[in-house]
C-alpha cells in the first residue's frame, strides 16, 4: 500500500512539473535613425539626425546603442545622362524584304543571270504565299511612302481613317525614359564612424566638398550598431547636389527700433566670375490688328537670397531654422519677436533660390467631364443617355466604373470647313526630336544650400520709445467730484495711465494718481474753481516709459 501511493505521489509530482516548448531568446536590434537631413554651409556639408529610441521590434529593452556608420554615394548625373541618350529612330514597318534569306516576291526572275529569249517570256515563278502580302499600288491609286513614321489615325493610303480628328492624329513618339541611377546599398561607401549610446540624441557629421562633387549628387545614410554587434536597418537616403560656395552676405549690423530690431547687411562678392548674360533677341513686332494679351506673368524674384539666424547671447549654438519662414531678397530684416533687455547675437547666410511652389491642378470629375464631352460631340439622345448617369440627389459619393470613365468619346463627323485651331494644327510641323534624352529623378528630399555666417553682432535691445499720447478727453462737473474719459490707447505694450491736475494759478500740472483704464474720478475738488487734466499713457518696458502730455481739458467746478 505505501509503494502505490508514493508511486502516485512521484506521478503527480512529474505531471505538474511538465516543461513547455522552448521559447527563443530575444534577439534586439537597434531601429533606425530619424529626422535625417543634409545641407550645405559654405565649403562643408552637414549631415543630422536623431538617435533610434527604440528596437526594430519597437521594444526598447537591451536597446545599447554603441556606435553609428555614415556612408556616401556619389553619382555623376550628367555623366549617366550622356550614357543613356539615344539617337531618336523612327517606327520601321513590320512588312520588309529579307535580302539575306533569298527569298523570291511575286515577279522577281529565277535566275537573273541567265539571258532571257526575247521572243519567249520568263518563267515566273510565284513566292510563298505571306498571311499579310503587300499589294503593288495601281497606278491611279497613291503610293505610300514606306520610310514614313506611322502616324496616328491614318490610312495604309495616307488618308484619314473613319471617325478619327484630324488634328489629334501626331507622330507616335516614344515616351521618355526615366534615368536609371545605381542604387545606394551597392554602390555607397562607408566614410565614417561615430560613438552613438544615448538613444534619441541629436547627431551631426560634417565633412569638406570635394571639389569633384560640384555638378554631382551626393548621398547619405546611417546605420546604427549596438553593443552586441548588431546592426539596424539603414536611415532614409537623403540627397544633395553641392554647388560652389555662395558669397557670405558682409557689414552686418543691427539697431533697436521701436518694437523691433533691424539688421542691416550687404551682399557679398562672388568668388567666382559669372559670366556676361548675352544679349536679348528682339521680339518680333506684331502683326497688324494682333490683340495684345492681358495675361501679365507675375515676376519671380530673382535674388540673392538671405536668412537670418538670432540666439540669445546665454545660448552657445545657433538654430538650424532662420527666424522667418521665407529666403527675404532685401539687405535688411525686421526682427518683431526679439525680446527686448535681453543680449541677442545675429549671423546672416547666403541660400540657394527656394523651390518653386507645386501647381496645384484642379480636380476633375470623370462623369462631368464625360457628360460635358457627350453634350458637345454626339447626338441629343445619346447625351441624355450619359446624363443619366449622373449620381442622383443625396448620392454624390457614386462612383464612375473605370471603363466608362476612361473610354474613348467619340465624336461626329461633318462637311463644315475647318476652324482656325484645326487649321492651325494641320499646319504645325511635326517637331522630331534628334535624340532620346532620359529624365531625370528630382531630389528624394529639400536639402538647403547656405553660404558660412557672416560676422557675428550683438545688441541689449533697451525700450527707451513710448506710446502715443491720449487723445479725447473730456472732463464733466458731478454732484461732488469731476468726472474724467477719455480714448483708450489699442497698444500690447500698454500698461496705465497717469492723470495731472492744475488750477488756473498754477504754473505746472501735478500728478493726481495712475489707472489701468480710460477713466478717472477726482474728488478733491472745490466749487467755484477752475481746473485743467492731461493724461499720459505708460507701457510695459523694464523701464517704464511715459507717452507725452495729450490736450488739456478745462472743467470749472459748480456742484448743482
Amino acid at each position: 500500500m505505501r509503494l502505490v501511493v508514493l508511486s502516485a505521489l512521484l506521478l503527480a509530482l512529474t505531471a505538474c512539473g511538465r516543461r513547455g516548448d522552448p521559447l527563443p531568446p530575444r534577439r534586439p536590434f537597434p531601429d533606425g535613425a530619424n529626422n535625417v537631413a543634409v545641407r550645405q554651409e559654405g565649403t562643408r556639408i552637414r549631415l543630422s539626425w536623431t538617435a533610434p529610441s527604440r528596437n526594430t521590434d519597437g521594444t526598447t529593452e537591451k536597446l545599447e546603442l554603441a556606435e553609428v556608420e555614415i556612408r556616401r554615394q556619389v553619382v555623376d548625373i550628367n555623366a549617366l545622362v550622356e550614357e543613356q541618350t539615344r539617337p531618336f529612330e523612327l517606327p520601321q514597318d513590320d512588312e520588309t524584304e529579307d535580302e539575306d534569306t533569298g527569298d523570291l516576291l511575286e515577279g522577281d526572275i529565277e535566275d537573273p543571270g541567265t539571258p532571257a529569249d526575247p521572243e519567249t517570256p520568263p518563267e515566273v515563278v510565284p513566292a510563298e504565299p505571306e498571311p499579310s502580302p503587300v499589294e503593288p499600288a495601281e497606278p491611279d491609286e497613291p503610293v505610300v511612302d514606306q520610310s514614313l513614321p506611322a502616324v496616328e489615325g491614318l490610312t495604309e493610303a495616307g488618308e484619314l481613317a473613319e471617325g478619327e480628328d484630324l488634328k489629334d492624329s501626331r507622330l507616335r513618339i516614344p515616351a521618355t525614359p526615366a534615368l536609371v541611377v545605381p542604387n545606394f546599398a551597392p554602390e555607397s561607401r562607408p566614410v565614417a564612424t561615430m560613438t552613438s549610446i544615448e538613444p534619441g540624441a541629436p547627431m551631426s557629421f560634417e565633412e569638406d566638398i570635394d571639389p569633384s562633387w560640384i555638378g554631382k549628387r551626393v548621398s547619405y545614410a546611417v546605420i546604427y550598431t549596438n553593443q552586441r554587434n548588431r546592426r539596424g536597418p539603414r536611415s532614409p537616403v537623403v540627397q544633395i547636389e553641392p554647388v560652389v560656395a555662395l558669397p557670405v552676405p558682409l557689414q552686418p549690423a543691427v539697431e533697436a527700433r521701436d518694437g523691433y530690431v533691424l539688421v542691416t547687411w550687404a551682399a557679398g562678392v562672388p568668388s567666382i566670375v559669372v559670366a556676361p548674360e548675352p544679349e536679348p533677341e528682339l521680339a518680333p513686332e506684331p502683326s497688324p490688328g494682333a490683340e495684345e494679351s492681358s495675361d501679365i506673368e507675375e515676376e519671380l524674384p530673382t535674388g540673392p537670397f538671405f536668412s537670418v539666424f538670432r540666439r540669445a547671447a546665454n545660448v552657445p549654438d545657433y538654430p538650424v531654422n532662420p527666424i522667418h519662414a521665407v529666403p527675404v531678397t532685401q539687405t535688411e530684416f525686421r526682427d518683431s519677436a526679439v525680446a527686448f533687455d535681453v543680449e541677442s547675437c545675429y549671423v546672416i547666410r547666403e541660400v540657394a533660390a527656394p523651390p518653386p511652389a507645386p501647381v496645384i491642378e484642379p480636380e476633375i470629375d470623370p462623369l462631368d467631364t464625360l457628360t460635358d464631352t457627350l453634350e458637345q460631340s454626339v447626338p441629343e439622345d445619346v447625351a441624355a443617355a450619359a446624363a443619366d448617369l449622373q449620381a442622383p440627389a443625396g448620392q454624390a459619393d457614386l462612383a464612375v466604373p473605370t471603363d466608362l470613365a476612361d473610354a474613348a468619346v467619340p465624336t461626329v463627323q461633318t462637311d463644315e470647313p475647318l476652324g482656325s485651331e484645326d487649321a492651325a494644327a494641320l499646319e504645325a510641323p511635326i517637331e522630331i526630336p534628334e535624340f532620346i534624352v532620359p529624365s531625370i529623378p528630382p531630389l528624394t528630399n529639400t536639402a538647403k544650400i547656405e553660404s558660412d555666417p557672416s560676422d557675428e553682432v550683438c545688441l541689449t535691445p533697451v525700450d527707451v520709445f513710448a506710446l502715443p499720447a491720449p487723445v479725447g478727453l473730456v472732463a464733466v462737473s458731478s454732484e461732488s467730484s469731476v468726472l474724467l474719459t477719455w480714448n483708450d490707447v489699442e497698444q500690447d505694450e500698454l500698461s496705465g495711465y497717469r492723470v495731472y491736475r492744475r488750477e488756473s494759478d498754477q504754473a505746472d500740472f501735478e500728478l493726481l494718481g495712475e489707472v489701468v483704464v480710460p477713466s478717472f474720478t477726482d474728488a478733491g475738488v472745490a466749487a467755484g474753481t477752475t481746473y485743467f487734466y492731461v493724461v499720459t499713457a505708460l507701457d510695459d518696458a523694464a523701464q517704464v516709459n511715459e507717452s507725452p502730455r495729450g490736450a488739456p481739458a478745462e472743467v470749472r467746478f459748480e456742484p448743482p
